[in-house]
């Protein structure tokens, strides 16, 4: 392959991967899950980190286990309750690696959880925001790896650390 060509599958790869990152909060946070379940590989791990404690203190270690704990997650929240949402921002994604097959990036993220409070009264276009609650509870840094299942680029594994450590072993 040229280094023209090679140059240019690198760029598509890396667009095709911020496109999934992306994808992540927008299909989790809109509650689409089947849109979220896809962006997975079969044999995927999540987990959560905490500083100072060497296992994560939560481990999925295959897709459809994870889509049930979200499910769990986003019946706790209400029953199709659209006035309570999580917002993740995420930014500054950097590649570690890329390969054609396998790539690893690091992706900044805060998460905001919004409340809005309808007592049903009138609302004054000018200051409805004023009944959202906005709560920042966490951000941090997800350690990500991808792997090419046929021609679609998947998360293999996702973990979320709440600093900017190093990426654990």
């Amino acid at each position: 392959m040229s280094e023209q060509l090679h140059a240019l599958q690198l760029a598509a790869d890396k667009l095709e991967i911020i496109e999934i990152i992306n994808r992540y909060a927008i299909h989790f946070d809109s509650r689409e899950l089947d849109a979220f379940n896809s962006l997975f590989a079969e044999d995927c791990h999540w987990s959560l980190r905490v500083p100072n404690r060497l296992e994560p203190i939560a481990s999925i270690d295959c897709r459809s286990d994870l889509m049930a704990r979200i499910v769990d997650a986003m019946d706790n929240m209400g029953e199709a309750d659209i006035s309570v949402g999580s917002f993740h921002l995420q930014t500054g994604t950097v590649f570690d690696s890329l390969s054609a097959t396998t790539a690893q990036t690091r992706t900044l993220v805060i998460i905001l959880n919004q409340e809005f409070s309808d007592d049903g009264a009138e609302l004054d276009p000018l200051n409805w925001f004023t009944r959202m609650q906005t709560q920042i509870p966490f951000g941090g840094v997800y350690h990500d790896q991808f792997q090419r299942v046929g021609d679609k680029w998947k998360f293999s594994e996702r973990i979320f650390l709440p600093t900017a450590y190093v990426r654990p072993k």
